[in-house]
Parts: C-alpha cells; sequence; structure tokens
C-alpha cells in the first residue's frame, strides 16, 4: 500500500507536514486557526499530531452525521 488513509497521531508517521505544524505552532496564540483544504488531505491528522505534540488534551467529534431538525 502507499498510502495509509488512518488518521495519523504522531509527526514520525505524517509526511511532508513539517512547514504546516510550524505555522499553526507560530499561529497558536491567536483567537481563532482555520485549518481548511480540499477532503482527505489531513487536515485532521496535521491537527492531531500537532495538539499531541503539545500534550493537549483533545475530543475528535466527526459533525458529518449530525443532522439540523
Amino acid at each position: 500500500m502507499l498510502f495509509d488513509e488512518r488518521l495519523k497521531e504522531n509527526r514520525r508517521k505524517l509526511i511532508d507536514r513539517e512547514k504546516e505544524l510550524e505555522q499553526l505552532k507560530v499561529n497558536m496564540n491567536r483567537p481563532l486557526i482555520l485549518v481548511t483544504g480540499i477532503r482527505r488531505i489531513g487536515k485532521t491528522s496535521l491537527l492531531k499530531v500537532f495538539l499531541n505534540e503539545l500534550g493537549t488534551p483533545l475530543v475528535l467529534i466527526d459533525a458529518r452525521e449530525l443532522k439540523q431538525n
């Protein structure tokens, strides 16, 4: 398999995202940071690796299944 689709949780498994991790680190004291991009590009993995390196507890909520009545 060339590409593992599972979420990454450590930097060793995250491929070629050092620049993005550094940008998150530099901007982490801002009131709002948006991580945007097309589907399946690694946005969630990037955030999980960043937060794990900070030692910050996190809760991942998949809101795709939430429906508004």
